[in-house]
């Protein structure tokens, strides 16, 4: 009887382990086959994302689906759920989102980056500077890091800072003219015109004909008293301007300063021509006539310009003044 009950024992073990094989046999699939379930889903939700089907990808991203990815792959899942917002207008959305993913993932380069910029282009440097700063010290190299630092501390007065960081980046941004263009405006801040001519001509070696870089010569060719090189250099940019106004103006004002009352007129007239009621451009005409003599047509102009002032208040003022001046001697 024992070697029976031994033999029933062993038929009903077998019988068990058998049912346990089927069990794990039929867990196989759901257990190894889920890390290619999800890498599956990070590259459609890319797809998607390249596609620009911005909603799909925040469909396809709840929290829960993203928590279940592996760890490498869910900084790449939520950069694409916080681009998407972002791609859609939903600014506060990416912030969160990447905001998370920074406190999740904090030396994660890409996260970091995505997030320091997007907080940039919205304006808010103050929280994005600490965001580059904080780049620079896992990767003290990375010169996109390095080149919003430079306009980050550009706009906030730091000057000197500003330089030094795109002196950092220049190497890697050596073609880029408008990186050239931002550093010679710095460094003509600083009052370091030689310098600031040598980085605006890079600029232009490497984009000839860009009006803004021309300018920008013109502007540090005139502050250093080279007023024939500046004017012929003005002259350029105007031609290569796609809108002129401005730069006629700016030119008007340069040879109103220069006593140059009939090429500042010329320059003047041409831009009223499109813009009959630009204030500045009749304020330097006023000026011209009043040069002249002329105070009847001065003061038109000055009445013109002085009733701007809800929307051009310095200029208005500053005519307004005139214009009580003029009619207190009448």
């Amino acid at each position: 009887m024992e070697s029976l009950d031994v033999s029933a024992e062993a038929k009903s073990f077998m019988k068990k382990l058998s049912v346990s094989f089927a069990v794990l046999a039929a867990l196989a699939p759901m257990t190894w086959g889920a890390p290619a379930i999800h890498s599956n889903l990070l590259e459609t939700v890319q797809g998607l994302f390249e596609a620009k089907k911005y909603g799909q990808v925040i469909e396809n991203l709840p929290d829960q689906n993203i928590e279940n990815l592996s760890h490498d792959e869910q900084p790449q899942a939520y950069l694409l759920l916080g681009l998407s917002y972002s791609r859609q207008g939903e600014i506060d959305k990416a912030l969160g989102v990447l905001q998370l993913a920074a406190q999740l993932f904090p030396d994660n380069i890409n996260v970091l980056s995505q997030l320091a910029d997007l907080l940039h282009n919205e304006e808010l440097s103050d929280r994005a500077k600490p965001l580059y700063e904080r780049i620079l010290r896992i990767h003290p190299n990375n010169n996109a890091a390095h080149l919003k630092l430079a306009e980050i501390e550009h706009s906030q007065g730091f000057l000197e800072r500003s330089i030094d960081h795109y002196e950092r980046c220049l190497t890697e941004y050596s073609k880029a003219p408008e990186v050239w263009r931002a550093y010679a405006m710095v460094l003509s801040e600083r009052g370091d015109y030689p310098k600031a001519v040598t980085a605006i001509e890079k600029s232009l070696n490497l984009d000839p004909h860009n009006a803004q870089s021309l300018e920008s010569l013109a502007v540090f060719q005139y502050r250093q008293g080279l007023y024939s090189r500046a004017d012929e250099t003005i002259r350029k940019a105007i031609a290569y301007a796609e809108i002129k106004t401005p730069l006629l103006l700016e030119h008007a004002l340069w040879l109103l300063d220069e006593n140059k009352l009939d090429a500042s007129l010329r320059e003047t007239q041409q831009a009223l021509q499109k813009y009959p009621n630009n204030p500045l451009g009749r304020w330097i005409r006023a000026s011209i006539f009043l040069r002249h003599g002329d105070k009847k047509n001065a003061i038109q102009d000055l009445r013109l310009v002085a009733s701007t002032n809800e929307r051009f208040p310095l200029i208005a003022s500053v005519a307004q003044g005139m214009l009580e001046r003029l009619e207190a001697q009448q």
